[in-house]
């Protein structure tokens, strides 16, 4: 398997490693970090369908590190913490977070907490989508008014029974809202503004004269949780492209029935149910699933007769 498109997914890899490898523990922890890094990367790189893939490598993490549930010497701190963010990466596990936070306390009060540290520990809460644990950690963490990157959120009123999206706000803000999914054809993407290769598939679906009367109705974007988030990405590809923004994926766990979260994933909804899904944009492009997902007979033919699509374009 070419390691490239598994999920631009190690898109992350980016951010991830910010996860430095910096600083060497003078335990076996970082030995056990560096096994636990090898055998997750293995585990992630397989066919294995994708909540599988996150069961292995949280039991690899538990296994590995048995000091989480007691105490941690402090030479084993960085390399723990650093475990913990992998597999909050590969789970995004909310549950992940207290641990992150005790560590990361313990690491900021030894003054052993570097730059690249308290912006893991910030893209751990924007990934499980707890921004007012970021908002707090911010606050505390970071004084000065230009390090300080503080979003307004609106949450929904009441518990949500559905599954929901965050909308971006060009003012930093964040707006939960319930997913919009018409009866008919609806396709959504999994995506990142991060990921050249659903970057080019956007663009290719934009430029097309078949499917440009569709992306305001029958397309959604949606960017999956990672270690990534950059509002001002977000805002700028939004600014650029208000056929298709990009909202807020708020958890895996509101779509079982998508298996992939390789970039990008395009999964195909009739009437709220799953039709089909599939992965990846390869450097000709994937145009003719998209076709055929949408019903469409030949490239050059948009929807034709087809009324349920004809008036979304209106």
């Amino acid at each position: 398997m070419n390691p490239t498109p598994t999920r631009c997914k190690l898109l992350g890899g980016a951010a991830l490693l910010l996860i430095s490898t910096y600083a060497s523990a003078t335990s076996d922890a970082q030995a056990r970090l560096d096994r636990y890094y090898e055998a997750s990367a293995s585990v992630a790189q397989s066919d294995m369908p994708e909540r599988r893939k996150a069961a292995m490598i949280d039991a690899i993490f538990s296994s590995s590190f048995k000091e989480i549930g007691g105490s941690i010497p402090d030479e084993d701190l960085l390399p723990v913490f650093q475990a913990t963010l992998s597999t909050l990466f590969y789970t995004v596990d909310k549950n992940k977070l207290p641990l992150m936070e005790k560590i990361f306390r313990r690491m900021a009060t030894l003054k052993i907490a570097k730059a690249a540290d308290y912006e893991n520990m910030l893209q751990a809460y924007l990934a499980v989508r707890d921004f007012q644990g970021a908002n707090a950690f911010l606050s505390r963490y970071h004084k000065r008014a230009q390090e300080r990157r503080i979003i307004s959120i609106d949450p929904l009123p009441s518990s949500a029974k559905q599954r929901t999206e965050w909308q971006v706000g060009e003012a930093r803000r964040l707006i939960r809202r319930p997913v919009d999914m018409p009866d008919g054809i609806f396709l959504v993407i999994l995506a990142s503004p991060h990921c050249h290769f659903a970057t080019d598939a956007v663009l290719a679906m934009e430029n097309d004269t078949a499917l440009r009367p569709l992306l305001k109705n029958r397309i959604k974007l949606l960017a999956i949780q990672d270690l990534s988030f950059d509002y001002d990405a977000f805002i700028a590809w939004n600014r650029s492209h208000p056929s298709l923004p990009y909202a807020l994926i708020h958890s895996r766990s509101e779509w079982p029935e998508v298996s992939s979260i390789t970039l990008p994933t395009f999964a195909f909804y009739q009437d709220g149910k799953l039709l089909k899904e599939f992965s990846r944009w390869p450097e000709g492009g994937n145009m003719e699933q998209i076709y055929r997902g949408f019903g469409i007979g030949h490239p050059t033919v948009a929807m034709g007769g087809r009324r349920q699509n004809s008036s979304d374009s209106e």
